[in-house]
C-alpha cells in the first residue's frame, strides 16, 4: 500500500520542481499594464542600449517586449540617455576639432546632430560676410 503513495508523492514533487525550474529559467518577470507577464528589465540596461544608439524597436526586440510597453515604462530613461549621447558627440567634435579632423566632424554633425551646411533657421537673414 505504501508503494503507490510514494509514486504519487514523487510525481507531485517532480511536477512542482519542473514548474519552478521553468519559472527560474525564463528569468525574473513582472506584470505588465495589461495583466500579462513580461521580463523584468533593468533601467540601466535600457539606458546603455539607448546611449549606444539603439532605436526603440531594437531595444524592445532585445528584451522581447512590445515597443509601446517599453515607451510607457522607460521613455524618460531613453530620452536622457540619448541626450547624453548627443552631448558626448558634441564633446568629441570639439576634441577632434582641436586635432583638426574635419571629415569626422562633418560626418558626426550631419548624422548624429542633424547639422547641415545651411545653419540659419527659416526667417533669419543670412549674415553678411566682409571680404
Amino acid at each position: 500500500m505504501r508503494y503507490p503513495l510514494v509514486i504519487l508523492i514523487t510525481s507531485v514533487l517532480v511536477l512542482a520542481l519542473t514548474a519552478v525550474l521553468r519559472a527560474v529559467a525564463s528569468g525574473p518577470r513582472e506584470d505588465s499594464d495589461d495583466g500579462t507577464f513580461v521580463p523584468l528589465i533593468s533601467a540601466k540596461a535600457v539606458e546603455k542600449l539607448a546611449y549606444a544608439g539603439g532605436s526603440d524597436q531594437e531595444i524592445a526586440d532585445r528584451f522581447q517586449v512590445d515597443v509601446a510597453f517599453l515607451r510607457r515604462r522607460y521613455s524618460g530613461v531613453m530620452r536622457v540617455a540619448r541626450a547624453l549621447r548627443k552631448l558626448s558627440i558634441r564633446g568629441w567634435q570639439l576634441d577632434l576639432a582641436r586635432k583638426l579632423n574635419g571629415p569626422m566632424l562633418m560626418w558626426l554633425g550631419r548624422n548624429e546632430l542633424k547639422q547641415s551646411n545651411s545653419p540659419t533657421e527659416h526667417g533669419e537673414p543670412m549674415p553678411e560676410v566682409e571680404e
